[in-house]
């Protein structure tokens, strides 16, 4: 079974149909169900800020809550992955990178998976093709 890392922007397309990119987010899911999607603990706390800034809080909660965090592999960050993805940030010359997306590259990289987003922070060989 192949394994996908989840980026915020993917989950956030996925939520909102409003989204530029929830069809594309929808029906790579619906065709890759079967995968092992995996996400750091900071995906999940990003996610939930970038919903509360765009909805109200109430829905923002309610949809928050609808997303099986059960069914979904949790990676928490601890010190050693959090100094791997700061390398990453310190060398990153962008503006609006932020560690989350480091830590996932960091991951993406070593633990040889795709990541589930529409970043171009992301190297195109290392984002899934939707």
């Amino acid at each position: 079974m192949e394994k996908i890392i989840l980026d915020t922007d993917f989950i956030i397309a996925y939520l909102l149909e409003v989204d530029s990119n929830h069809e594309k987010a929808s029906k790579f899911l619906e065709n890759n169900i079967s995968y092992n999607f995996s996400l750091t603990n900071l995906v999940q706390f990003e996610t939930a800020n970038v919903l509360s800034r765009i909805l109200k809080q109430d829905k923002a909660v309610e949809l928050f809550k609808k997303i099986p965090w059960n069914e979904l592999n949790l990676i928490w960050v601890d010190k050693g992955l959090a100094e791997e993805g700061l390398k990453i940030y310190e060398k990153e010359k962008r503006k609006n990178i932020s560690i989350t997306d480091c830590i996932n590259l960091f991951l993406a990289i070593n633990l040889k998976q795709p990541i589930a987003s529409f970043d171009k922070f992301y190297p195109q060989e290392k984002r899934i093709q939707s």
